[in-house]
């Protein structure tokens, strides 16, 4: 099969969950031997069009600035996209058109390239974010977001989400879940960094990182030297460091950026408990990699997050309320039971197998198929 991934971002230029799934997959196929071309903005200097890892990388325009200076996406940078997306597609003829619902406005180019060379459109929903728009860009853009998703989902027929709530909330459609590298993960070593509590993510609002320093304010009195370390990289940096030393907790509070893959994985095996408190998620690939390392998972119940879905509450991790006391708690529950620390992480090491991308893989390509005549 001859396939196109439509998203905006494309990895390893760019790196979030939704880049790293179609990274992945990517490869997979191709591996099954399917020809797989990723569109997006030119993240990288040189040709349009690229080859690499048996991947065909289209870099449709450039963007300007994806976040604004408020750390908001822009909505004109997906627009021109959508723009000049329709030539690139129409260059090529495909079996499967596979296009992320967000940013919403390549859905729109895809299905008319989908209509016009009757190539079947699978939309991934990767979150639906209903009324969390009116959050995210207030009333007036929100209320332009809101209706665009709304129209995506009423015009999309074909669907694919990467969790069963979203599946729920979509209404309709297959899961294809999102996976790890669990061999890969197994081999790594912990660094000799150790640190008491961990978090990997981008530094977004909807990370709720807030919340997970003022825990750690609170901690600091029965656990003076506790210890947390936040790794990514995002337009909320600089917010979240005045935060830390608002609390007064720099010694408590590290922060790391540009670690690789293996780096995080060593960081996440030599932390005790992995925090993660966001409230807008889709999945959240890094809890799946947190249970291979054998670790054992807080996160915050919440009814724009996936994630939290995919924790068995007092069997592979815990899950609390949104608010730094319910999250506190349970932190500090862990941090001074090493026995159920323990269980709880050897219980999110076996939950981890379940979860690879080649297994992911394989349900997405007879998805393919099934949408596919014979005759093609």
């Amino acid at each position: 099969m001859r396939i196109a991934m439509v998203y905006d971002m494309l990895y390893p230029f760019h790196v979030g969950g939704v880049e790293v799934r179609n990274y992945e997959l990517a490869k997979e196929l191709v591996k099954k031997g399917h020809e797989v071309h990723l569109y997006g903005a030119k993240l990288w200097k040189g040709k349009n069009c690229i080859r690499r890892e048996g991947l065909t990388y289209h870099g449709v325009c450039r963007y300007r600035n994806l976040y604004n200076f408020r750390g908001k996406r822009t909505i004109f940078e997906p627009l021109k996209l959508s723009f000049y997306l329709y030539s690139y597609l129409m260059k090529e003829k495909f079996d499967i058109i596979e296009c992320s619902s967000f940013p919403y406005f390549p859905f729109f180019t895809s299905l008319l390239v989908s209509k016009q060379t009757k190539t079947p459109l699978i939309t991934v929903w990767h979150q639906y974010f209903d009324d969390y728009w009116f959050t995210y860009f207030g009333i007036v853009k929100g209320t332009l977001a809101h209706l665009t998703e709304k129209l995506v989902r009423k015009l999309s027929k074909i669907n694919i989400s990467v969790s069963e709530k979203t599946k729920r909330d979509i209404g309709s459609g297959a899961v294809v879940g999102n996976g790890i590298h669990l061999k890969e993960i197994v081999k790594v070593l912990p660094s000799k960094e150790k640190s008491d509590l961990l978090f990997v993510g981008r530094l977004i609002e909807g990370k709720n990182l807030p919340l997970l320093l003022r825990s750690i304010f609170i901690l600091k009195k029965d656990f003076p030297r506790i210890k947390l370390q936040i790794i990514g990289e995002g337009p909320q940096r600089k917010k979240l460091e005045r935060k830390v030393r608002s609390l007064r907790i720099e010694e408590n509070v590290s922060f790391l950026e540009k670690l690789s893959k293996k780096e995080i994985y060593a960081r996440i095996k030599s932390s005790k408990v992995f925090v993660f408190p966001s409230v807008v998620e889709g999945f959240g690939i890094v809890i799946i990699e947190a249970f291979a390392c054998g670790k054992t998972v807080v996160a915050v119940k919440h009814r724009w997050n996936a994630s939290s879905s995919l924790i068995k509450d007092r069997t592979t991790g815990l899950i609390t309320n949104n608010n730094s006391g319910s999250f506190t708690a349970a932190v500090k529950t862990l941090l001074k039971d090493k026995k159920e620390r323990k269980a709880l992480g050897k219980n999110a090491q076996k939950e981890a197998r379940d979860y690879e991308w080649k297994k992911q893989a394989e349900k997405l390509i007879q998805f393919y198929s099934s949408l596919l005549k014979p005759t093609r």
